[in-house]
């Protein structure tokens, strides 16, 4: 009765409106179910009746910008969306701008750069409309006030807002990671080569034993911790009342397929050590191939939304661990499950020799909120978003080092039998490698950035010039990224975790973090993205010291 309501006082006031409208229509990601009712008013006037209106009848409302990175669920939006996209105009008397609270930002400063108004070229390359920046201070105050203006030479920008938001902001991840397999299987992996090495297969039969036990129980409890409260940590991810919902049934399906994330992680490290290489590529492969197949088939055709999305992933999990599970039963060679002489001190040790991993994990939680954050601050949800494409593309670049790391690593068998000349052998290939595919792959970033970013956004999107642009300066920490990865996997190889953990700690978590602080506040957008080089530069200068002893040593 109230939705019959509102539609008729719509009518009668002369503002556009229309029933069941679906949201993809109007979202950067094309995605959304239908909102019960999407108001179009034209001017402040009507904009103001239709939020008073709406608190009368006590319809919930969303204030609607221009779509940008908007998560819609597939159930669609109860009540009413009232878009701004009709209160964009934008006029001046030659010392003050007027504008409506849906107007693009670029446009305001094309505008106040015909009448050789300055103080808003910071604002040109922020995504978004005006309204949507004052309400979240997108600018950290720079010519922004709270009283909602602009302030520039020569007058002051206006604006017209009634409390209204562009876009509010939906940076939430579902996924949360749990990290015990990958620390077992990194730090347990390199154990079980160096029992191999001096010839203990029973004692590498327990390492592997110990690591596949403890990280099923450290994982749970992580789990069981998230579970208990999920609300709480996806808040702090930043999960709004819009996107709590779907952000809550993928989580669950995650932590529920925890034992299948672990061992998913685990096996295809144990079964390379166990000298069946293809076999492990297959393992991580096969998952992965699985997962992007059903995704197609539950979420694209059958039209299942995050609980395919969800089902698939599950699905591909499943896949890996029962490969790992069948290898162990039938096909192992070297070293099996075992119950017999486990003891903590082995797992522990295990866990210390793969605390990088567990760093690594951690920080990348850690740093991707404060990038999220940081990136909201300067650029709104378009920055938030242009992370997001920086950081899925970044593991195509980061994966080239990491695997050849982990496949060119002096192997813990030759360390374990003294075989230094086999380690120096290695690290020779390793050091010709570096020394061209450092070049090589920021070569490949640079000029197939464009190509990258188009994969997730249209050319035409706000959030593409500014994801190209940081994907060209974030890469130049791929300079030296690779010499740090090398470095921190060549030490978890020897047995030495703890060097390993240090250079992760500093490259992923300490120096990032303080150069996230600092750079911004000086270079604005442009220092988020030089965050990561300046860490990698320096983690690159300790990681050398701290390998020059095993240098002498050998």
């Amino acid at each position: 009765m109230s939705a019959e309501a509102l539609a008729n006082f719509l009518e009668s006031e002369n503002i556009e409106y229309r029933q069941n409208e679906p949201m993809r229509a109007h979202t950067t990601f094309k995605i959304g179910g239908e909102a019960d009712i999407f108001i179009i008013p034209a001017s402040p006037a009507a904009l103001i009746s239709a939020v008073k209106k709406c608190t009368e009848l006590e319809i919930p409302y969303f204030i609607l910008g221009n779509g940008s990175n908007l998560l819609v669920s597939d159930g669609g939006i109860e009540g009413a969306v009232i878009s701004l996209s009709g209160i964009n105009g934008i006029s001046s008397d030659g010392e003050k701008i007027t504008c409506g609270a849906g107007a693009m930002l670029s446009s305001v400063c094309l505008k106040a750069l015909s009448l050789s108004l300055t103080g808003l070229e910071f604002a040109y390359g922020i995504p978004g409309t005006a309204g949507g920046a004052l309400y979240m201070y997108s600018v950290s105050g720079d010519g922004i006030d709270s009283n909602g203006s602009l302030t520039i030479s020569g007058g002051v920008t206006e604006v017209w807002t009634a409390n209204t938001a562009d876009n509010q902001p939906l940076d939430a991840d579902g996924t949360i990671t749990v990290t015990g397999g990958t620390v077992f299987a990194a730090g347990g992996s390199a154990v079980v080569a160096l029992h191999i090495g001096g010839g203990k297969k029973d004692a590498a039969s327990c390492a592997f034993s110990a690591s596949v036990i403890a990280s099923m129980l450290v994982g749970g409890l992580v789990a069981l911790g998230v579970l208990l409260n999920l609300s709480g940590i996806l808040t702090l991810l930043g999960a709004t009342p819009l996107t709590m919902r779907d952000c809550k049934i993928y989580a669950l399906w995650w932590l529920w397929g925890t034992p299948l994330m672990i061992g998913k992680e685990l096996f295809p490290y144990f079964i390379r050590v166990d000298g069946s290489p293809t076999y492990s590529f297959a393992t991580a492969l096969s998952g992965g191939v699985l997962n992007i197949v059903m995704d197609y088939v539950l979420v694209g055709r059958m039209q299942m939304g995050i609980r395919g999305a969800a089902l698939a992933t599950i699905m591909g999990l499943a896949l890996s661990t029962c490969m790992g599970i069948y290898y162990f039963l039938r096909k192992n060679k070297t070293f099996s499950f075992t119950l017999h002489g486990l003891s903590v001190k082995e797992s522990l040790y295990c866990l210390v020799n793969g605390g990088s991993e567990f760093i690594n994990q951690l920080a990348v939680a850690i740093t991707t909120i404060v990038f999220n954050r940081t990136a909201l601050a300067f650029a709104g949800e378009d920055g938030v978003a242009a992370v997001s494409i920086i950081m899925y593309l970044q593991f195509l670049f980061i994966g080239v080092y990491s695997g050849f790391s982990i496949g060119i690593a002096p192997p813990g068998w030759a360390y374990g039998e003294g075989k230094m000349d086999v380690c120096r052998k290695l690290e020779r290939y390793a050091h010709r490698f570096f020394a061209i595919a450092l070049f090589v792959i920021y070569a490949l970033t640079y000029f197939l950035a464009s190509a990258g970013v188009s994969c997730f956004v249209e050319r035409s999107n706000a959030v593409f010039p500014i994801a190209v642009t940081g994907m060209r300066i974030y890469g130049l920490g791929f300079l030296f990224s690779g010499i740090n990865i090398f470095a921190s996997v060549r030490m978890m190889a020897y047995g030495k975790g703890y060097f390993s953990g240090m250079i992760t700690f500093l490259r992923s978590f300490a120096l990032l973090l303080l150069f996230l602080t600092i750079l911004p506040q000086k270079l604005g957008l442009t220092g988020i993205w030089l965050a990561v080089p300046a860490a990698e530069v320096l983690t690159m200068l300790v990681a050398v010291w701290f390998l020059r002893p095993m240098q002498k040593t050998k």
